[in-house]
């Protein structure tokens, strides 16, 4: 396998794997904002599809290693043709921009992530509270409702 053609298909898993991590990006975006709104009924749907998007990396993943394999083994050839070729060079830089733009983006990824734990954790103990609420006045009828029964019918003994 040639170097140009290591490297194009290189960035060319780059270029897909960071088109995955924007949508990641995205729908966890779309987490966080149902998370602080307390709607989580299309919560399942966003977590589906990120598991696909993860699925797929986890394959491009594969496939970037096989090539990252050919790309040690050529390294010191595609260095000195990347001084002299400049279509070799460009696919070099493209290459360290592709990692940059997914290193970029898995912060960010990771960021939000940390939001949405959090936002989680309040909209659990929300849940949390409310249960309880109702738990408690729930007991209370009970409590109070066991008093407080009249009978049925009212007779006037006075008269």
């Amino acid at each position: 396998m040639s170097t140009e053609r290591i490297l194009a298909e290189m960035v060319s898993i780059l270029d897909r794997k960071s088109q995955r991590l924007k949508l990641i990006l995205d729908l966890t975006r779309r987490q966080g904002v149902l998370l602080s709104d307390g709607s989580i009924e299309k919560l399942a749907d966003i977590l589906q599809i990120k598991q696909e998007c993860m699925e797929d990396i986890d394959r491009l993943d594969k496939l970037y290693n096989a090539r990252y394999k050919s790309y040690s083994e050529h390294i010191d050839e595609i260095r000195k043709k990347s001084e002299t070729d400049s279509s070799v060079a460009a696919l070099m830089g493209r290459l360290q921009d592709g990692i940059a733009v997914i290193e970029g983006y898995l912060k960010q990824i990771s960021d939000a992530d940390s939001q949405n734990h959090l936002k989680a954790g309040n909209l659990i103990d929300s849940i949390r509270n409310n249960l309880q609420t109702v738990e408690r006045d729930k007991r209370a009828a009970v409590v109070y409702g066991n008093y407080y029964n009249a009978p049925k019918t009212v007779f006037d003994k006075q008269k």
